[in-house]
């Protein structure tokens, strides 16, 4: 399955599964590549999604695309989310239907409220996904002068 809907193909032929996170992606144009799945986690955060898995990619994100991943979250908090809706509703919808209905509106620039959520969020993020690093180096130089 290649990662643009055709025109006129319905949400339910666009998605591996019907799940939010999947009709998210479609909703938000992601590829189905690494690239996409993170940035996909920056969009479904600024949806308020913020699970601890969610943070972690998004802190990737961050690290890795911190232009992309800000323009994704900007757009999620501008998007509708699918978490709590019945995904069964919007099911037969066309792509391009679905994205014009419920898709995030491109005209509105980021708020201060958006940018400080972004900080918020993105920075628990990193420190996520540098935790680990910088504690295991400090672990293995206490470990290598204990000898």
């Amino acid at each position: 399955m290649s990662d643009a809907a055709p025109p006129g193909d319905r949400l339910r032929d666009a998605v591996d599964d019907l799940t939010p996170s999947e009709v998210h992606r479609v909703l938000a144009d992601f590829p189905r590549d690494l690239r996409g799945r993170l940035l996909l986690a920056a969009w479904e955060a600024g949806t308020g999604a913020t699970d601890l898995p969610r943070l972690v990619r998004l802190g990737a994100a961050l690290l890795w695309k911190p232009d992309d991943a800000m323009d994704a979250f900007h757009s999620g908090r501008r998007a509708t989310s699918f978490f709590d809706r019945n995904l069964e509703a919007v099911a037969d919808e066309p792509v391009d239907a679905f994205r014009a209905r419920w898709g995030a509106d491109e005209d509105l620039s980021p708020s201060t409220d958006d940018a400080m959520a972004l900080v918020r969020l993105g920075a628990v993020g990193i420190i996520l996904v540098t935790a680990p690093v910088v504690l295991g180096s400090i672990g293995m130089l206490f470990l290598w002068s204990s000898f």
